[in-house]
């Protein structure tokens, strides 16, 4: 075996202590940047949940569908809260805009990753799988935390709706057709 140059020790060094650093940035070929991904708990009545994150964008791009392997969730759309006249509820979002080097947050209350028909409750400190699909860049898969509703990083809107009355516009809008919208869901077992 050839001993290594001092410069290859130097940066196998440096690649050692930046996987060290660990977090939860994931960053892909791109320059896509996505952080703070996290779903809540869902208690055991409960056949939805939703994924909560920050992307980035290095050019401008778009998000045009998401998905979860199917021991995780039979579905997963991105969608959007809509509030008219005090009535809440949710549409599909066909494409998530990602304009260069900006922020765009998913969050409670907002656009977010919605996951349907979930296999089995999903359960504080494990995580899955989340495959990005972007127009023009590489698609991307990063792990989601599952946390506890209360320490949520939004506990203040983390999982009550998800829990109640939300359910049912999320059962309505489960009886889309697939062929309506190019959300469907990737398949990625």
């Amino acid at each position: 075996m050839e001993p290594l140059s001092r410069r290859r020790a130097v940066a196998l060094t440096g690649m050692l202590a930046l996987g060290a650093c660990g977090g939860d940035d994931t960053s892909g070929d791109d320059g896509i940047e996505v952080d703070g991904v996290w779903s809540s708990a869902t208690p055991a009545a409960t056949d939805v949940g939703a994924v909560y994150l920050t992307i980035r964008s290095g050019s401008d791009d778009r998000l045009v569908g998401v998905g979860v392997a199917a021991d995780v969730a039979a579905r997963a759309m991105i969608h959007r809260t809509v509030d008219e006249d005090g009535m809440v509820s949710m549409e599909p979002v066909a494409a998530l805009e990602l304009p260069a080097g900006e922020d765009v947050t998913l969050e409670p209350g907002a656009t977010h990753i919605m996951l349907t028909q979930l296999a089995a409750p999903l359960e504080i400190d494990t995580s899955f799988r989340l495959t990005l699909d972007l127009e023009r860049g590489a698609d991307m898969t990063t792990d989601v935390d599952v946390v506890d509703p209360a320490s949520a990083p939004s506990a203040d809107v983390a999982q009550e709706p998800v829990a109640g009355p939300i359910s049912r516009i999320h059962s309505m809008s489960d009886s889309i057709s697939a062929s309506s919208s190019p959300l469907t869901g990737i398949a990625t077992s």
